[in-house]
């Protein structure tokens, strides 16, 4: 509801005030509501710049949300995930509500074939920034469920640019529905606990790849598979980090 007089005297007269009279201190009063607000353009400069450098991370776990989610050993400690099939902290390029780049990634995941190059570029450029002197030997992906080519050609670009072999050592194995369709941690664990396998053994520090982390269960359950499996550590690194993300 628009209202041009006095903001006060308007409610002074909605509730029936004979006194009601303009109060000369709200914003219709002062006229300030006719003069739209412009930041300093240096202001603006410095927030964009803020939003685009600041840390994303991809946090570690510890322990599942429940205990014993399924048969494989890697579940097989109770509650806690056991030290050795942990993954690292890990790295997100943005949110997927920083503007511009967030935007723009989630456009291209919905209705294109691959990322763009500058997509491309500017998760490689962050990435060697971020990754310098972790020691990451191999690069791996997780296996999208509807076999778009997006997360394995964002993984090969990814070996490329940082001069590392890409093994295909996840494949998925039927099981397990959308993570964006569940509603809890326990449902997105429960989700994914057997939804893949290894097919191949990375025996190197490994840089696993996603284009969005929702959850982070993806992510946590993938690492201890390949930890399980012999592989030293795990480092995740996705394009967009969502705001349900640990």
């Amino acid at each position: 509801m628009r209202h041009d007089g006095c903001l006060m005297a308007f409610l002074q007269q909605a509730l029936d005030d004979d006194s009601a009279k303009d109060c000369g201190r709200c914003r219709n009063c002062t006229n300030r509501a006719s003069k739209s607000h412009q930041p300093k353009p240096e202001l603006v400069i410095e927030a964009e710049q803020f939003i685009k450098k600041r840390p994303h991370h991809i946090r570690s776990r510890s322990e599942w949300p429940i205990a014993e989610i399924s048969d494989h050993p890697i579940h097989g400690s109770g509650i806690t995930i056991d030290k050795d099939h942990r993954m690292r902290w890990g790295f997100a390029l943005c949110s997927a509500f920083d503007m511009g780049l967030g935007d723009q990634i989630l456009r291209e995941r919905n209705n294109g074939r691959q990322y763009s190059n500058m997509v491309v570029d500017a998760f490689v450029y962050r990435l060697q920034e971020w990754a310098k002197n972790k020691g990451i030997g191999c690069v791996t992906y997780v296996p999208p469920r509807n076999n778009r080519k997006h997360v394995p050609l964002l993984a090969a670009a990814v070996a490329e640019r940082l001069e590392r072999p890409l093994v295909h050592a996840v494949a998925r194995t039927g099981m397990g529905a959308r993570q964006s369709d569940q509603k809890n941690e326990v449902q997105r664990a429960l989700n994914v606990a057997n939804a893949f396998m290894i097919e191949r053994s990375c025996k190197q520090s490994t840089l696993l790849i996603d284009d969005l982390c929702v959850s982070g269960w993806t992510m946590v359950t993938v690492s201890a598979l390949l930890c399980h499996d012999g592989c030293p550590s795990i480092r995740p690194a996705a394009l967009v980090k969502h705001s349900l993300s640990g």
